[in-house]
Parts: structure tokens; sequence; C-alpha cells
């Protein structure tokens, strides 16, 4: 089993992951795109970094917004010349939009570039608060070791915070 670090959905670091992959995979369909935003990204992401620990409250979203706004641009120019996109540039178009139009408190948030099913769970530990993945219960017998019954949950549970939940 293959463990990933998740991020909130609408840090920096995300939000420049989101961008670069339909661009990458445009390309490899052969469109040309005038701006992919890859030098600017790279310097609001580095300029953005310390700006959170730091509390500075009003730059680190303003550098937030740009990648946003460059992630919507992209789109654009990804969707404006294509009429009918091959299935993977439209289903990295899709995760993007909805990426681009989630806010913090929305539900059925992205937080993963590789898996966008994973769901935030609630720990309630010091360490570590929230966990991202899928709930799994699984039920085995005493005798041979065979499991009788398997269920995943995919919806937040209601151990999460009242802000996850809405």
């Amino acid at each position: 089993m293959r463990h990933f670090q998740h991020q909130m959905p609408i840090g920096p670091s995300s939000m420049t992951r989101w961008r670069k992959r339909p661009v990458k995979a445009a390309r490899a369909e052969g469109l040309t795109i005038k701006q992919s935003y890859r030098h600017v990204d790279r310097r609001l992401r580095m300029q953005s970094s310390p700006y959170a620990p730091a509390r500075q409250m009003k730059r680190h979203p303003a550098c937030t917004r740009k990648l946003r706004t460059h992630l919507g641009r992209v789109i654009r120019e990804i969707e404006c010349p294509v009429e009918t996109p091959s299935n993977k540039l439209a289903q990295l178009l899709a995760t993007a939009h909805r990426i681009d139009e989630q806010q913090r408190q929305d539900k059925n948030n992205i937080y993963s570039v590789h898996e966008p099913e994973v769901e935030c769970i609630a720990k309630g530990k010091t360490g570590k608060q929230y966990r991202f993945g899928n709930k799994v219960s699984v039920a085995v017998s005493s005798r041979g070791g065979s499991s009788s019954a398997r269920r995943a949950s995919l919806q937040i549970p209601m151990t999460a915070p009242r802000r996850l939940r809405r």
C-alpha cells in the first residue's frame, strides 16, 4: 500500500500541480499553449511559502489568488481551440474546473492531485488531527480467515469537525 502526502485543496503547491497536469496533457495532444505560467508560478510559490508561517494574512492569500487566476487562464486557453477533447484531457479539465471553483467550506473538496476521490478523516490526535483517505470496514471470520463482509465509506464521517461536514 502506498502512502501519499495530501494537502489542503487551496494550497499554492496544489494549484501549481493542477496547472501543470492539463498543460502536459494538452501538449501531448499537440496543442500549443501561449503561456503556461511555469516560471511565474514558481516565483509565486516561493514567494508565498514564508508568508503563511509568519502569519502575514494578506500576502499569502494574494499569492494563492494569483495562482488560482493562472489556473483558470490555462483551463480557458486549453478549452478554446478544442471542440472534443480526448477522455484523459476532458477528465483533467473537469477536475481542474472543480479545483478552480471550490472553496474551503464546500463539500466534496479535492485534496489530492493523483487521487481525487480521497476524503478528510478526523483523527482527533494532537500531532496529526486529520488524515486523508477512505474508511474501510472488513469483517473476518474466525475460521479459515476469509472475509465475510466489506464496506467502504465514501462520505465524510460524523466524527469530522463541523466545518468539514458542510
